[in-house]
């Protein structure tokens, strides 16, 4: 901590705060011996997340080929190379260097838990059978993983997510049928927009730009739910439903096509006018192959869980 400019009282006041600590185990009245605290902090502690963030801060420090992406306790490893036995030997040199640091810091890691995905044009499958190892234990190769709440999928086809999000909406329609009878239009409306809405926009600047095929199955649901608030889901003379896009004009609803177009065109302009970071990440698939190597690690008896698995 002193290494981050923490000196002083403050130093003083979390070394005091970390020092001495002892547990001991309760269970059927019986308590067990009281051992000294080495390493860790309190369990459910407010300064707990910090002083992990503290902790892992010099991770990337340990490859300088390696890209890390950390993110609270959420970490991955980013790796990209145009020949697969390249890639496959290089991650797995640099892997050993994140190991030797997990043992130096006395860091559990969870094998069976840890994942890695192979980014790749979907037309140009992978022929090798690529192995990642950590400590001589093979890492299992995932198709599809999940970053921040988003899926991400080998061939970025967005797939998996558009499942995701539809699987979650037609579970909010489901309780917007239910309750109908009991509420007017305004409930919900406001229903579809702490139920439905908030996950359409979580990271559509990300996946909005996906097939149409995939966003129409959204749009789709987004149809029966203004349908449902107007209580307009009755078939009519001609067995068709009424038409939505007025209902969408009545209630003040953008389809997704249209959120997907506010959504980037907000990020624009706040990138171009430098009122949000100014640093991203971008990459082209291309002809290389991209791999995002996930670890996790399960030490929950000393510290809050190291890296979350995506």
């Amino acid at each position: 901590m002193e290494h981050y400019g923490i000196r002083g009282i403050a130093l003083s006041w979390f070394k005091s705060y970390l020092s001495n600590r002892k547990q001991y185990t309760y269970l059927n009245g019986i308590s067990s011996n009281v051992k000294q605290i080495n390493c860790g902090v309190p369990q459910g502690s407010v300064l707990g997340p910090l002083l992990f963030l503290i902790y892992i801060n010099d991770l990337p420090n340990i490859s300088k080929k390696l890209t890390f992406f950390l993110f609270a306790d959420d970490t991955n490893i980013f790796y990209e190379s145009k020949s697969e036995l390249h890639l496959e030997k290089t991650v797995n040199k640099e892997l050993k260097k994140l190991y030797t640091w997990l043992v130096v810091n006395r860091l559990a890691l969870n094998i069976d838990k840890t994942k890695f995905i192979i980014f790749h044009p979907y037309n140009k499958p992978k022929k090798q059978n690529i192995n990642l190892r950590i400590n001589k234990k093979p890492i299992n190769r995932a198709n599809n993983i999940k970053y921040l709440g988003i899926i991400l999928d080998s061939t970025l086809s967005w797939i998996d997510h558009i499942d995701k999000i539809s699987n979650k909406m037609k579970r909010a329609l489901g309780l917007m049928y239910k309750i109908r009878p009991y509420v007017f239009s305004k409930t919900l409306l406001t229903l579809y927009y702490s139920l439905i809405y908030p996950h359409i926009i979580y990271g559509i600047e990300v996946w909005g730009s996906c097939n149409n095929s995939l966003l129409n199955r959204l749009i789709t649901l987004q149809k029966r739910a203004v349908r449902v608030i107007t209580f307009k889901d009755k078939r009519q003379t001609d067995y068709s439903f009424p038409a939505s896009n007025p209902l969408f004009i009545k209630l003040k609803i953008l389809k997704v096509y249209c959120i997907f177009k506010m959504y980037i065109s907000r990020f624009v302009f706040k990138y171009l006018k430098k009122i949000c970071m100014q640093h991203f990440w971008f990459a082209t698939l291309g002809l290389q192959q991209q791999l995002i190597f996930t670890p996790t690690s399960q030490d929950l008896a000393q510290i809050i869980t190291f890296i979350s698995l995506v």
